[in-house]
């Protein structure tokens, strides 16, 4: 345990004394815990120093989570032989209630449906020469509750019952091309670009980076264009 807490050293600069001490007490819990990790529990497991309100006061503090991602990323994990690329991916967790923030619905692959609870795009840089994958940016995905509210279901059930409103198969008589590289980017992909770009401005030159990998979701043009 003391091997990993002397790992922190390098977060000196960009933390305070405090919030420095507050987060290797944490690390240590979340280490040793087990059961469910809440606040609760994790000051159930700290030595002293570590009382409940400490631990809320620790997690209510602004803490710049992605660099201190990178900073231990470069500091103890970068290997410059090694090719790297980026992975982000939407990550799904059920949750009960009301007042949590960002709960809606999200579909999760787990269950094969959506449910209830909340959901965090994360992007890592995978090495692949170890095969591994290293957190660099996790943020929360709060759903647009405009864009939900548009999309109701009148105008599609009245589509629907009236035959003559359907649109015929094939291209539209009269139609012409359309600029593929003009898109408007959904609030998903405008999230994931604002994090890939403060990921590349702590990069730098350090890393040259040639490939961003997504899933199915993202695979269509719009994305293609937020890539490129």
């Amino acid at each position: 345990m003391p091997e990993i807490i002397a790992l922190f050293t390098v977060f000196a600069p960009h933390l305070s004394t405090a919030t420095l001490r507050h987060f290797s007490i944490v690390v240590l819990a979340l280490l040793s815990m087990t059961g469910r990790v809440t606040m609760l529990n994790i000051s159930r497991w700290t030595p002293k120093g570590g009382s409940y309100r400490t631990i809320q006061r620790f997690f209510n503090s602004d803490i710049p989570w992605g660099t201190l991602f990178w900073i231990f990323f470069r500091s103890h994990l970068l290997d410059p032989e090694s090719e790297y690329f980026f992975a982000a991916d939407e990550t799904v967790k059920s949750k009960s209630g009301k007042n949590t923030y960002g709960l809606s619905r999200f579909f999760s692959s787990l269950y094969g449906k959506t449910i209830p609870g909340v959901s965090f795009l994360g992007v890592s840089l995978v090495s692949v020469k170890k095969q591994r994958a290293y957190p660099m940016f996790i943020e929360q995905i709060v759903p647009d509750d405009t864009s939900s509210e548009s999309t109701t279901s009148a105008p599609k059930q009245q589509v629907c019952d009236n035959t003559e409103l359907k649109r015929p198969r094939g291209r539209p008589k009269g139609s012409k091309n359309r600029n593929k590289d003009d898109v408007v980017l959904t609030g998903i992909l405008k999230q994931l670009q604002t994090i890939v770009m403060s990921i590349l401005q702590q990069i730098q030159d350090l890393i040259p980076i040639r490939y961003l990998v997504l899933d199915g979701y993202f695979g269509h043009n719009n994305a293609l264009q937020m890539t490129k």
